[in-house]
């Protein structure tokens, strides 16, 4: 476990990835908090490493966010903190709630089930295993969590599923969240929702300076081609280890054997 002076959780984001959740974590950065987001799990080994203890039953959901508080962070939002909200209220009887959406429905379930839904077949295989330990485990323990199914084949979440656990997640969210500390909140909202939910002062909202709503770039694209990529390497990673082990010995062969020749050729001028 990290170990550092534990920060409170100010705010929780309690929407599903997908929902402009990376917006919304440049915004809260803007406004002074350290935000956690699936990014920091993916680019950090070791907290990966504990989201896959969790999502295996070793550790609690406690002990997982006592983790994330002894990194100093305020506020979270994405998968998978965001599945603890109701955690993050319990440790953080202040924290304030933000639903961000993408409604309908169906609209977020196209792009959910073609981008991160499917992620979880390369996820468990080599070579993400190996790279990223524990992100495969964090991935199932994610659907589930949400309340979705997934194909016994592909490991991928069917379109109906998506729909189903958005609409109950939605219901569920608003449901369980005093509404005077919940924010239902679409990125196309803008900061002023944002600042007066989060009691910021008018002439301190970034909106007072004409500065825009942040929006992450659109990334759809680029997961859609990593999730090819990553099929193709984990179907077919143990032949190309092979043919790496085989060739790498015989490339470092051929180029001592180069290097003696051209040494041997120099020498022979030379005389």
């Amino acid at each position: 476990m990290a170990a550092g002076a534990p920060e409170k959780m100010h705010i929780i984001g309690a929407g599903l990835g997908r929902t402009a959740t990376n917006s919304l974590k440049l915004a809260l950065e803007r406004l002074g908090h350290k935000t956690y987001h699936m990014t920091e799990a993916l680019e950090n080994r070791h907290q990966m490493i504990e989201w896959g203890r969790m999502a295996r039953g070793e550790i609690s959901h406690d002990d997982i966010l006592d983790f994330v508080a002894a990194e100093g962070y305020t506020a979270g939002c994405d998968f998978p903190i965001s599945l603890l909200y109701k955690d993050v209220m319990r440790r953080n009887p202040d924290a304030k709630v933000i639903l961000t959406l993408r409604d309908p429905a169906e609209k977020w379930a196209a792009g959910f089930v073609e981008t991160i839904g499917s992620f979880a077949y390369w996820a468990t295989k080599p070579p993400m295993t190996l790279f990223r330990p524990g992100f495969g485990d964090l991935k199932l323990w994610l659907w589930k969590q949400a309340g979705m199914t997934l194909d016994p084949e592909t490991l991928a979440v069917p379109f109906e599923s998506a729909v189903t656990g958005y609409t109950k997640w939605k219901e569920a969210v608003i449901a369980a969240v005093p509404k005077e500390k919940l924010l239902i909140f679409e990125a196309k909202d803008g900061w002023q929702p944002l600042c007066a939910f989060l009691e910021i002062e008018a002439q301190m909202c970034p909106s007072a300076v004409g500065e825009a709503y942040p929006y992450a770039p659109n990334d759809r694209a680029f997961m859609v081609n990593l999730n090819n990529v990553m099929y193709f390497l984990s179907d077919w990673f143990l032949v190309i280890y092979f043919l790496t082990l085989v060739s790498g010995p015989s490339l470092l062969i051929l180029a001592v054997r180069c290097c003696c020749c051209r040494a041997a050729s120099v020498k022979e001028k030379a005389a």
